[in-house]
């Protein structure tokens, strides 16, 4: 019987062995069953004899949870051990972690700004459709933290060391400019200085998948940039 009400189905990767032998030589069917006892169909038959022998199987058979060997017909003792049976777990998938993400809601608890710093939805987005972030610095300050524009992850998460992250952005700005991005705990919670990002009067695409420990949120310091200059994410 397969533990925690498994059951196999189409899709999935398997892999079961057992060793077998019996005191008798016989012929004895795998029967699959949707539970113990719950007939579902036919498997391969097996040849037992007095030495152990090898079973090793990857066929699927859907909506299987036990396997019974039918051994009723010849009359003997039968063993068997190493028994495995295997489900090759899926690929793990990457779970958003941004809150309204491309600005098609009005939802911005996952933003804040730092500073001088003033953000507004705008229209259209990098694709020339949809929405787009953009956020301003009004007034230039001596430092560039003294202007933020704040991602901040969802749930309270933060990045660990043993994590794999992918994220990207597009992004742009109505003149040159060079942007720092900070990496911080939370809010304003200084961790460490990310990538520089050399922003232009197009659309461009950042990706990214380095891992900064502790990370739960990420700052565009714009302080130092001149007051006209807007810039957009998307």
């Amino acid at each position: 019987m397969l533990p925690d009400d498994i059951k196999m189905a189409d899709g999935d990767v398997w892999e079961y062995s057992f060793n077998y032998k019996a005191s008798v030589t016989a012929t004895v069917g795998l029967q699959t069953q949707t539970s113990p006892g719950g007939y579902l169909g036919n498997g391969p038959d097996l040849d037992f004899t007095t030495e152990w022998q090898l079973f090793e199987g990857t066929t699927v058979y859907a909506g299987a949870g036990a396997f019974a060997l039918n051994f009723g017909p010849v009359a003997g003792d039968y063993y068997i051990d190493n028994l495995s049976f295997k489900r090759q777990e899926l690929a793990p998938g990457f779970e958003e972690e941004t809150t309204n993400g491309n600005f098609e809601t009005n939802d911005l608890s996952g933003f804040t700004l730092g500073g001088s710093a003033a953000m507004e939805i705008t229209t259209p987005g990098a694709d020339g459709t949809g929405r787009a972030m953009k956020f301003s610095n009004p007034t230039q300050q001596v430092n560039a933290y003294e202007a933020q524009f704040i991602v901040i992850l969802a749930n309270n998460v933060k990045m660990a060391a043993d994590d794999e992250w992918r994220y990207s952005f597009d992004y742009k700005a109505d003149q040159p400019a060079s942007v720092g991005l900070q990496t911080q705990t939370s809010p304003y919670g200084y961790l460490g200085n990310g990538p520089t990002l050399s922003f232009t009067t197009e659309w461009q695409r950042f990706e990214g998948t380095t891992v900064y420990p502790g990370m739960g949120a990420l700052s565009f310091d714009i302080g130092t940039v001149p007051a006209r200059s807007k810039k957009d994410v998307h």
